[in-house]
């Protein structure tokens, strides 16, 4: 009789989802911190126009900032350890590229959108109002919803059904040797 054992949960490698955790932590904490040092409150006085919503563009750098370090740490570590703590490695990277994703995308965006940006009296901003600014990360925010969704998650799951049918090997009739243990096993029980 031909049977497969079921294969025992390895913990081999679980130290990286102990660490993707500590810099998810991390890094989520960091912008709460540093955010205090990249705000203004001056800019009103500086001849800024009020309008202009520096207190989020500020914030979308800094949370940006943080995912960028995230990634720079998570991803690296993860790709080095992919074959030897192969789920765990792999979810530490899928899941930071998930979770800091959009804020990535935001703090391109508002590189692209300012100028000068810590410097309260130079900044210049083509967003406006607080309107169009909003605008443009709901928009961001939709587009990286969808990317998630039509790019990240097939990745994922055929990656996931690429290794374990590797791990997991079914036993196919059509395989010569299978067909030859399943005969020798019938002809040694008669």
């Amino acid at each position: 009789m031909n049977e497969t054992l079921p294969m025992r949960p390895s913990y081999k490698g679980a130290w990286i989802m102990i660490l993707y955790l500590v810099v998810f932590i991390a890094t989520t904490k960091l912008p709460f911190e540093v955010y205090p040092y990249f705000s203004f409150p001056d800019r009103h006085t500086a001849g800024q126009d009020p309008e202009i919503p520096w207190s989020y563009i500020t914030r979308d750098y800094v949370n940006g900032l943080c995912a960028l370090i995230k990634l720079a740490i998570v991803i690296p570590l993860g790709a080095i350890f992919l074959k030897r703590c192969w789920p765990y490695s792999f979810m530490a990277i899928w899941m930071s590229v998930l979770w800091s994703s959009r804020a990535v995308v935001e703090f391109v965006a508002v590189l692209l959108h300012t100028d000068q940006l810590f410097d309260p009296v130079n900044a210049t901003s083509t967003w406006r109002n607080f309107d169009e600014y909003f605008a443009t990360m709901q928009s961001l925010g939709n587009w990286v919803a969808a990317s998630h969704f039509f790019i990240l998650l097939p990745f994922v799951w055929l990656v996931t059904i690429k290794v374990n049918s590797r791990l997991n090997p079914k036993d196919n009739e059509s395989d010569p040797t299978s067909l030859h243990e399943a005969q020798d096993e019938h002809s040694s029980a008669t």
